[in-house]
């Protein structure tokens, strides 16, 4: 009995030895006391906290870590393949991962608090479940060109947060949540110059739903770039609260088209149907960022037939103008901007350039030949025509429109050209 009790009483101190010595472990932190490059993952085999103190960790090296929370106002670079077993959470850290370089999540990536920066530079790779921010914090995003960011739940940031994507950004739900990416009053930058039809912006291709959950702050999609869905298709940058998916879209618009005379400038846009609409505006700016309402229409509210409506604006003061439609509950969908530069050069941009196997490409043209018909060709990569279409036959100087792709085109990469006379663009497409 005596040596029983003895032997238990052994295990218990070596039970117990085991768990202190562990606790101490998993609660190791490593403080930095000046500028530390790391080449070797083993280096760091012991810490789950780090504290950068204000300097600069650089993680050089292709490996694994544990769990990592960093903290201390300072800057993390990751410059190699670097692993993260569970979660990395941020606080109060300028997370950087260099050009080139990748960096993989087991599960995510977490802004603890506020004041936090997640950039992922040219040409790197962020892999994780979800990224998850404060919901009353503000931590900021940006994804450089080329560089891509994947995540198999969704995204979602506190408010005031700036997601902005000159790369990709790809949310694919494989694991199951309600939507694909969530503001709580902040601001998803597209990156692209709407004035430039060079600048096709970034791309961030979505599962499911954007969601803005305002907080007292509007959220917002700014600059031009490409939203695609699995389910609903890219209309543009749009303004607080509004709801992107095609599904349910108020209205389905036609054309829009503005053309600039003597004394003013003339507007027309027809819907095919709609849906809870109240009513339009026409807005109208110098520099794309700030907007100015210059009229507003009653639309129809709902019907399934064309209706046509024109406005004339006699101030002609903007360079740029794009169509809201307002929804009786609030909520808007933008279309546009259309230009009127005082130069005559033909411009066109096309969005999104990816799309499913069926979808529609947005085609927004200015400094149009008037008295010559658009239209639009589909190539092969290797030349050969695949479709056509002639999308305007008596133009207005600057209008939207677009171009249908049918489920007998394969997937793969297209070339579209635009023809307007002696105009011509062409754009590359991407059929998933």
């Amino acid at each position: 009995m005596n040596k029983l009790l003895l032997s238990l009483k052994v295990e218990w101190i070596v039970l117990l030895f085991i768990f202190s010595f562990s606790s101490k472990i998993e609660a190791a932190t490593l403080t930095l006391t000046a500028n530390t490059v790391v080449t070797n993952a083993t280096d760091l085999s012991s810490y789950s906290d780090i504290n950068t103190n204000n300097f600069a960790l650089t993680l050089s090296f292709d490996g694994t870590l544990l769990p990592a929370s960093i903290t201390g106002g300072g800057t993390i670079n990751i410059n190699g393949a670097v692993d993260i077993v569970h979660n990395f959470t941020l606080l109060n850290v300028n997370a950087i991962v260099k050009t080139g370089k990748s960096l993989s999540v087991g599960s995510y990536i977490q802004f603890s608090g506020g004041g936090s920066s997640f950039t992922v530079e040219d040409g790197a790779t962020v892999t994780a479940i979800r990224i998850k921010g404060d919901n009353a914090e503000e931590n900021n995003i940006l994804i450089n060109n080329n560089a891509t960011v994947t995540l198999k739940e969704h995204l979602d940031l506190g408010a005031g947060s700036t997601v902005k994507v000159c790369g990709s950004l790809y949310v694919t739900n494989d694991v199951n949540s309600s939507y694909s990416l969530k503001l709580y009053g902040g601001t998803l930058d597209l990156c692209g110059d709407c004035s430039d039809s060079s600048d096709e912006g970034g791309l961030v291709s979505l599962v499911k739903e954007i969601q803005f959950d305002d907080h007292g702050i509007d959220s917002e999609v700014i600059n031009c770039g490409n939203i695609d869905f699995e389910a609903c298709k890219h209309i543009g940058a749009s303004s607080s609260s509004a709801d992107v998916c095609e599904n349910d879209l108020p209205i389905e618009l036609l054309f829009f088209n503005g053309q600039l005379k003597e004394d003013g400038v003339y507007f027309e846009w027809a819907t095919a149907s709609e849906f809870n609409s109240a009513y339009f505006e026409i807005q109208g700016s110098n520099d794309t960022k700030s907007w100015y309402i210059i009229h507003a229409k009653a639309a129809a509210g709902n019907s399934n037939n064309v209706i046509e409506y024109e406005f004339f604006d006699t101030s002609t003061k903007y360079k740029y103008y794009r169509l809201v439609q307002v929804d009786f509950d609030g909520s808007t969908t933008v279309f546009g901007p259309v230009s009127f530069n005082i130069s005559t050069d033909f411009i066109s941009k096309v969005y999104p350039t990816e799309i499913n196997e069926i979808g529609t490409i947005n085609i927004l043209i200015s400094g149009a030949n008037t008295s010559e018909a658009v239209s639009v060709y589909l190539y092969s990569i290797i030349g050969n025509l695949v479709t056509s279409e002639i999308i305007q036959t008596n133009p207005t100087e600057s209008f939207v429109d677009v171009f249908n792709v049918t489920s007998n085109i394969n997937r793969g990469v297209y070339i579209l050209r635009i023809i307007n006379g002696k105009n011509s663009s062409t754009h590359k497409l991407r059929l998933n």
